[in-house]
């Protein structure tokens, strides 16, 4: 593979990196099960048949479909949760599980084992989007493999070493290369998903994030041992905006408000337009509240936004009422009780004469933050 495709299957796999991972749980999921069942009819065979060191050969397959069965258990009920560990878990799977069938085959050489040691590889190959850390393992275990059969059988003759040395040489280009050509069928399918997904995900006025990928964001991303941020902001003057200015300078004043929303969190914060005049941020891995006042009060700082009519004899300023929850740690991350809160204190804000936030603090008491001071 030349430089040119390796950089752009690298690219293809950080920006796909969320949709691999989903990927890869489904695919753990069948490919657990399927070695859970024939690693386990694997050993019961050796264990009813004469073998060398049967009882430790049995023990490595019934060891492989222990690792399947916790494969399996931590797929379907944690993974879908911890996403971010997915990946670190593969590699140790992934590792672990080909060191131990390399044992197998070199305490019970036969071709079965053979067979099962390859067919895993090409297989492991084929259902992953190979990060080089993949490239690395199957060498690896390629050249534990010619060690073993140096070890195992009497030396022959050149031919016959450079014969299987070219033999393991095929196995690793036929599964990386399988991999690259699957991968790459792959990451079309995820561009494709993910063009129709950002056109239900975004509001298609203001360019950012809908309610539904709000939703979707609170559900499924956020990590429930980090405190996360969610802050709701709602825009004062708005209906007087489009009735007596019109639609044309509502709309401006709801792309103006995304662009400073944008321009102000960081590209990890999820930014969005629910609906209207209503605007949320997720903040995810919040480590320090004070970050969150000082966000808040350089972006009040940048209002009211002024809006005249044509004549220039009728003003209208437009400002914000914002109100920020926090996330407690270890507790599921629900949207509608996240946003209640948010809610209620977006409201308090309101009533404390608009142009204000008011955060939720210790105990559920109000602080009341404004462009000027942040209690």
């Amino acid at each position: 593979m030349d430089m040119k495709n390796k950089n752009q299957y690298t690219k293809d796999y950080k920006n796909y990196y969320s949709d691999v991972v989903d990927y890869s749980i489904e695919v753990y999921k069948k490919f657990a099960t399927h070695n859970m069942a024939m690693f386990f009819l694997y050993g019961l065979g050796l264990a009813v048949i004469e073998t060398e060191r049967k009882m430790l050969v049995c023990g490595l397959c019934f060891a492989m479909s222990f690792i399947s069965i916790v494969t399996l258990l931590l797929m379907k009920y944690y993974f879908p949760i911890f996403k971010k560990r997915v990946i670190i878990y593969e590699n140790i799977h992934m590792s672990l599980f080909l060191v131990l069938l390399t044992l197998l085959y070199y305490f019970h050489p036969s071709h079965i084992a053979y067979t099962v040691l390859l067919c895993t590889i090409i297989t492991t190959a084929m259902t992953n989007m190979m990060p080089p850390q993949y490239r690395i393992i199957i060498l690896s275990i390629c050249v534990f493999d010619l060690v073993i059969y140096m070890t195992q059988q009497p030396l022959g003759n050149a031919v016959e070493v450079v014969g299987y040395v070219l033999n393991d040489c095929l196995i690793i280009a036929f599964a990386i290369g399988i991999n690259f050509l699957y991968s790459n069928m792959k990451f079309r399918e995820f561009k494709e998903k993910n063009f129709l997904q950002n056109e239900s995900y975004h509001d298609p006025l203001t360019k950012i994030y809908n309610r539904r990928y709000v939703e979707r964001y609170v559900e499924m991303n956020l990590d429930i041992a980090e405190i996360c941020t969610m802050i709701l902001i709602d825009l004062d003057n708005f209906k007087t905006v489009n009735d007596e200015l019109g639609h044309e300078a509502g709309d401006m004043v709801l792309c103006k408000v995304s662009e400073i929303l944008r321009n102000n969190f960081r590209k990890s914060d999820c930014v969005a337009r629910l609906g209207g005049d209503e605007f949320m941020v997720i903040m995810p891995s919040v480590s320090d509240k004070s970050n969150v006042i000082e966000k808040v009060k350089k972006i009040l700082r940048e209002f009211p936004i002024i809006m005249e009519d044509e004549s220039g004899t009728r003003a209208i300023p437009v400002s914000l009422s914002i109100g920020i929850t926090f996330t407690n740690v270890g507790e599921a991350n629900e949207y509608e009780e996240l946003y209640r809160r948010a809610d209620s204190f977006m409201y308090k804000a309101k009533k404390r004469g608009k142009g204000c936030a008011v955060m939720e603090g210790k105990n559920g008491r109000e602080i009341i933050i404004n462009e000027s001071i942040g209690k």
